[in-house]
């Protein structure tokens, strides 16, 4: 059981001899368990998630509490202890598309890697890109989706005029927001 308790005990020699009774203040503390998943948070039309958006998106998970947002859209957590993590990222789909072309799914990387207790670590969950039609701009989802224009008009029945946004990238970095700080 986790908390603090009284451990007593007795010391003896090998030949058992005994010495006196020792008491001991014991801290018990839970081992940090995930899994920890990170979403976009609400987050949408281009923008990351706001920490009223994140704390209601964790809030009755093992990230409730526990995720702030630094700079908009970017989720900042501590590493509860040290350990080999696997870290895995799906970027977002794009937008658009039509029953016979639907949009691009994000792509997705996966590794393990040594983290220290109290390490700082910046997750930034691609957004989805929107849709447009008739050569309206379809804006690209957060975290660097590019923006997409809807093919020409009177077509958007056929498909043809459908365009989207490319869907933002997941990335996540180590002890600031730095390209070179990025670990997957």
């Amino acid at each position: 059981q986790t908390g603090v308790h009284v451990l007593t005990y007795r010391v003896a020699d090998a030949s058992g001899n005994a010495a006196t009774t020792v008491s001991r203040m014991v801290n018990v503390a839970s081992i940090p368990s995930g899994p920890w998943v990170f979403t976009n948070a609400g987050g949408a039309n281009g923008i990351g998630p706001s920490q009223v958006q994140v704390d209601a998106a964790y809030s009755g998970t093992s990230l409730g509490g526990k995720v702030t947002i630094d700079v908009l859209g970017v989720q900042k957590w501590t590493v509860p202890t040290s350990g080999t993590y696997l870290l895995q990222a799906w970027g977002a789909q794009g937008g658009g598309g039509s029953a016979s072309i639907p949009p691009g799914k994000g792509g997705f990387a996966s590794g393990q890697v040594s983290l220290a207790q109290n390490d700082i670590i910046y997750v930034c969950v691609g957004g989805q890109g929107s849709s447009a039609l008739n050569q309206a701009i379809a804006k690209g989802g957060w975290n660097g989706g590019g923006n997409g224009r809807g093919g020409w008009p009177g077509n958007s029945s056929s498909g043809r005029g459908n365009a989207g946004g490319g869907g933002g990238s997941s990335d996540i970095r180590k002890d600031g927001m730095a390209l070179t700080n990025r670990i997957l």
